[in-house]
C-alpha cells in the first residue's frame, strides 16, 4: 500500500478523454491530480526544455490514454528519461508496442512502464484473420474489379478469382511471435479456417501447442520453408527479421501477412519477392517507414493494405483508456500495476 498525504499527481500526455469512459474518468480525476500537458508543449524540444526547467514540478505518474495522441515527444531516450523527476513511479500508455521507449533506462530509474496491448488483442487478431483470408482468396483483386462499375470488368474479375483463389483450409500457416495476439491469431486460423499451425518464437509454448496442435520451430528459416502463409505478430526490438534472405527461404507462392511492426521487414525485399512471383500475395497493416509506403506496394493488386488500423475499434479505444487508468489506480491503491512490461523496476 502506497500512502500519500495528498492526491498523486498525474501528468497527462495527448488528447483529453475519448468520451467512452465518462464515469471512470470522473472517478479517476477525483482520485488524482490530473495535469494535462498543453498541445504546444508536446513538441519534443519544448517538452524536453519544460522537463529541464521543471515546469510541472514533481509528478507521480504519466498517463497517455488516447491512441495516436501525445506521441510527439517520442522517442523516449536518455534526453527525456534523464530529466524525469525522482517522484515518478509509473507510466501507463495506450497501445501494445513500446519500441519508442528505452525500457532499460526507465527501469534503472525505478519507473514502471505499462502498455495496454490486452485491450486491442481481439481487434488485431480479427484483422489478421481478414488479411489471411484475403491473401488466399485474392479479395483485394475482387474488390477492385467489383468497384469499377464496369460489367465486363466485373465478369472478368469473377472468372479470374476462380482461377487464382485458394481455400485456406488444409494449408500451413506459420505464426512469428506466439504472444497474446499471435496465440489468438493461431486459434482463429486453426479453428476457424482449418489450417495447420507452425510457429517460431523466442521460447516454446507447450500449452499452446497442445491446444491447437501447433509445431514449434526454433529456427525461423525452417518455419518459413514449410509455411503457405507467414503471419508476423512479433514485437519489434530493433532487429529486422524479414529481409531478402528470409523471403527467399519462403515456399514459392507463399503469402505474407504482418500486423505488428513494419520495421520488422524490408519493404524493398518484399516488393522484389512479390514482383518475381516468389510470394503470391501480401496482407499489410504496418509499414517500414509509415505513414510513407513503398510506391510499388501501392500499385500491386495482390497486396491487401490497411493504414495501421488493425487494433482500431471503439472497443479497443475504450479498453486502452480504461486499462491506462486501472494500471495507475492499482499501483497507488495496491502497490502493484496490472500490465507492467518491466516489473523488475519495483525490485
Amino acid at each position: 500500500m502506497i500512502a500519500k498525504a495528498s492526491k498523486p499527481k498525474v501528468l497527462q500526455l495527448g488528447t483529453t478523454w475519448t468520451g467512452h469512459n465518462d464515469e471512470l474518468v470522473q472517478k479517476f480525476s477525483s482520485a488524482f491530480d490530473v495535469v494535462p500537458v498543453e498541445k504546444q508543449d508536446l513538441e519534443r524540444a519544448i517538452f524536453i526544455e519544460h522537463l529541464r526547467c521543471r515546469k510541472w514540478g514533481d509528478f507521480d505518474a504519466i498517463i497517455r490514454p488516447v491512441v495516436y495522441s501525445g506521441q510527439e515527444t517520442e522517442p523516449w531516450d536518455d534526453d527525456i528519461v534523464s530529466l524525469l523527476p525522482q517522484s515518478l513511479k509509473i507510466y501507463a500508455s495506450v497501445g501494445a508496442g513500446y519500441d519508442w521507449m528505452d525500457i532499460p533506462l526507465l527501469t534503472a530509474k525505478g519507473i514502471l512502464y505499462c502498455n495496454s496491448g490486452a485491450a486491442c488483442t481481439l481487434a488485431v487478431a480479427d484483422a489478421a484473420l481478414y488479411l489471411v483470408i484475403s491473401v488466399f482468396r485474392h479479395f483485394t483483386i475482387a474488390q477492385f474489379g467489383a468497384k469499377t462499375g464496369n460489367p465486363l470488368t466485373w465478369s472478368k474479375t469473377r472468372n479470374r478469382i476462380r482461377e487464382i483463389g485458394h481455400n485456406p483450409q488444409g494449408h500451413t500457416v506459420g505464426v512469428v511471435g506466439l504472444g497474446r495476439i499471435g496465440h489468438l491469431v493461431a486459434k482463429k486460423v486453426y479453428f476457424g479456417l482449418g489450417c495447420k499451425i507452425v510457429y517460431h518464437d523466442v521460447e516454446r509454448k507447450s500449452r499452446v501447442e497442445a491446444e491447437i496442435h501447433a509445431q514449434y520451430f526454433e529456427l525461423l528459416d525452417e518455419m518459413l520453408a514449410v509455411s503457405d502463409c507467414v503471419v508476423v505478430c512479433a514485437p519489434y526490438f530493433g532487429k529486422q527479421i524479414m529481409g531478402a534472405e528470409q523471403f527467399a527461404k519462403c515456399k514459392r507462392g507463399a503469402r505474407f501477412v504482418i500486423v505488428s511492426r513494419g520495421q520488422l521487414m524490408d519493404e524493398t525485399a518484399l516488393v522484389e519477392a512479390l514482383r518475381s512471383g516468389h510470394l503470391s500475395a501480401a496482407g499489410l497493416d504496418v509499414y517500414q517507414n509509415e505513414p510513407d509506403v513503398h510506391p510499388e506496394l501501392v500499385k500491386m493488386e495482390n497486396v491487401t493494405m490497411m493504414p495501421h488500423c488493425a487494433g482500431g475499434s471503439i472497443e479497443s479505444t475504450t479498453g486502452f483508456e480504461r486499462l491506462c487508468m486501472e494500471n495507475i489506480e492499482s499501483f497507488f491503491s495496491a502497490g502493484k500495476a496490472l500490465t507492467p512490461v518491466n516489473p523488475e523496476a519495483q525490485d
